[in-house]
């Protein structure tokens, strides 16, 4: 409030329903439209946060980081469980989205009726404009996967079909952008153990390659060059 008397918006701009910023607002109610931008659904991010494991699977590969470590598997669901709950709160009251996919607006709408839907486009980086993609500079079989670290975004469901698409594919190659998963029992998460239990029964060692974070020219690079993203 403090802020907002100071400023005197005609509008505030919130990024995403995950950190409670649009809650808060809700909260405050500041009498300003509100505009909150949506990548994704905590309540429905929850629902996969183990990945596609098995209770025995989880059980089996459960490390020290998952029981007591803020990133852990126990801490992340308390906090999606909490956030969900205000974030259905904040969907419920709020009037004006923008929702980066129709699973999104979809979303909302079914917590909200009455919701304004908008689509904003968001602009990339000069360097992703350069280039267009062709199969002249692509690499044969190549996949191009933004993730493997957090279980809810199926890493481990890639694995699984890598062993199918090899069959057809035998050259193919997974590579995989941000974070690299780490190994050991006091390190790693049970789910970075599980993804390495997985490499390593079905020899995709070979398969796979972990690039690390990666700079906009290089992520540029790596999707250009890629035969699949």
């Amino acid at each position: 409030r403090e802020v907002v008397s100071k400023i005197k918006p005609d509008l505030i701009h919130i990024w995403g329903t995950e950190w409670n910023g649009s809650y808060i607002t809700v909260m405050a109610n500041l009498g300003i439209p509100v505009l909150v931008s949506i990548q994704g659904i905590t309540a429905s991010v929850r629902k996969h946060l183990s990945g596609n494991r098995k209770t025995i699977e989880i059980l089996r590969w459960l490390t020290i980081h998952d029981l007591i470590a803020p990133s852990g598997l126990m801490s992340i669901y308390r906090d999606l469980k909490r956030t969900s709950t205000m974030e259905f709160k904040a969907i419920e009251q709020l009037h004006y989205f923008e929702c980066a996919t129709p699973f999104m607006e979809a979303w909302v709408r079914s917590v909200n009726n009455k919701a304004e839907v908008f689509q904003c486009n968001s602009i990339l980086r000069p360097v992703f404009y350069k280039f267009r993609w062709s199969e002249s500079s692509m690499q044969n079989h190549s996949l191009f996967l933004p993730d493997a670290f957090m279980s809810y975004k199926g890493f481990d469901v890639m694995l699984k079909s890598a062993e199918i698409l090899i069959k057809e594919f035998p050259y193919l190659q997974i590579r995989v952008a941000g974070v690299v998963p780490r190994k050991g029992f006091f390190e790693a998460s049970g789910y970075e153990r599980f993804m390495h239990s997985i490499i390593k029964k079905k020899n995709l060692e070979s398969k796979i390659v972990f690039l690390g974070p990666l700079k906009s020219d290089r992520l540029c690079h790596e999707m250009l060059s890629s035969h699949c993203v």
